[in-house]
């Protein structure tokens, strides 16, 4: 049974389950993905069809694109928000995605803890962080799952294991977050990170002082500043860099629009600064990262 859910609340998802299936799978074909921190307590295998964007997991920010395949820990907090050309006002672009909702227990209390399922078990662990998968697995996984569509009965379940088994032998993966998440955030706390997290990608192109994220989530400079670096091992104004330079590589993609009015729209001032924290961050200057695209 495909299950579609819309969920209300904005932090802690629910997802249902029916009881008739060991898993849930969800398909959305939307014009842009649900774009608010959240976190839920199962286990979640996305396939990222078609869409494009900033994604937020644990503690990393960097970007997402279409034909990845993401594996997230129960109670880890995400968000994939889509790229500003999905929200414009006549965009005709949507956003596609399939997801996979399991618990460690979906196939009984200790099933992933037999000995044959230990790289399945660690892979599991290992997803406490995230783990994003790409090159022939994520093909061959994107296959598997929009053919478990159309699968009834017995074959879902072994569909599923299979792709349990692919993701866990595979060596074309990488963990995302430098933290792990295995107990849930506070509500309060993670809607605290997910007003910055949305005001931070929404105003990354103005200025940005401590005062007015304080404000926002009204806690202190010297409080927000410790809860930040708490939370996700980074200062604010070092997440905010990540979004600009994140911005700055799509747009160094256009070999039309010069330097100087790439550091601008990504909320630099002056060149120097911005090829400044570029060559930090990305270990080159924006002129060879451009040629070597």
């Amino acid at each position: 049974i495909i299950l579609y859910i819309f969920m209300k609340k904005p932090h802690l998802f629910k997802n249902p389950h029916s009881g008739k299936s060991s898993f849930v799978l969800q398909e959305d074909r939307v014009p842009y993905f649900y774009d608010k921190l959240h976190y839920h307590a199962e286990f979640q295998l996305t396939a990222m069809i078609q869409a494009e964007g900033t994604r937020f997991v644990g503690s990393a920010v960097s970007t997402f694109n279409s034909g990845e395949i993401y594996l997230l820990g129960a109670n880890l907090p995400h968000v994939f928000r889509c790229a500003p050309s999905y929200y414009a006002r006549k965009s005709k672009k949507k956003a596609h995605g399939l997801s996979l909702y399991f618990n460690a227990t979906s196939f009984g209390d200790k099933f992933f803890q037999l000995p044959e399922a230990k790289k399945i078990d660690k892979l599991l662990q290992d997803s406490s962080r995230g783990i994003y998968f790409f090159g022939q697995t994520a093909i061959q996984v994107e296959k598997i799952m929009i053919a478990l569509k159309e699968t009834k009965g017995f074959g879902r379940v072994t569909q599923f294991l299979s792709i349990l088994k692919l993701l866990s032998e595979s060596a074309e993966r990488k963990i995302i977050s430098g933290i792990g998440f295995n107990a849930p955030l506070g509500d309060e706390n993670n809607k605290r990170l997910d007003r910055l997290f949305h005001y931070l990608s929404n105003n990354f192109k103005e200025e940005v002082d401590l005062k007015t994220l304080s404000k926002l989530v009204g806690m202190s400079a010297t409080g927000l500043c410790k809860f930040f670096k708490q939370r996700t091992r980074k200062t604010l104004f070092t997440f905010l860099t990540e979004i600009r330079i994140e911005n700055a590589c799509k747009l160094l993609a256009d070999k039309t629009i010069s330097i100087s009015e790439i550091a601008f729209e990504s909320g630099y001032k002056n060149t120097s600064n911005f090829n400044r924290q570029f060559k930090e961050l990305m270990k080159m200057t924006p002129r060879q990262y451009a040629n070597s695209i």
